[in-house]
């Protein structure tokens, strides 16, 4: 029985019109057995969560970044790749 592994990578940074706010101001947390909180970056793939065996992991990631008067008021948005490796 081998490993699987679900990783996320970001895309680029959060971008509206031409202000940004990087990445790395993304945070989440996870519920579910296997599952791991964690910060997006947009240079390595962070791990999500990793299961030995077979079954059906289930499990919830929400995201947060903190708040801040330096963020220039718009409608962010970034892409986040996920990768499910499985044996």
């Amino acid at each position: 029985t081998g490993v699987s592994t679900l990783t996320v990578l970001a895309g680029g940074n959060l971008v509206s019109g031409t202000d940004s706010i990087p990445a790395s101001n993304v945070t989440w947390t996870a519920t579910g057995t296997g599952f791991a909180g964690g910060t997006v970056s947009t240079a390595a793939a962070q791990s999500v969560g990793s299961w030995t065996g077979p079954g059906n992991p289930s499990g919830t990631q929400t995201f947060s970044m903190p708040n801040s008067w330096n963020y220039a008021p718009g409608n962010y948005s970034m892409t986040l790749n996920y990768t499910l490796a499985v044996p």
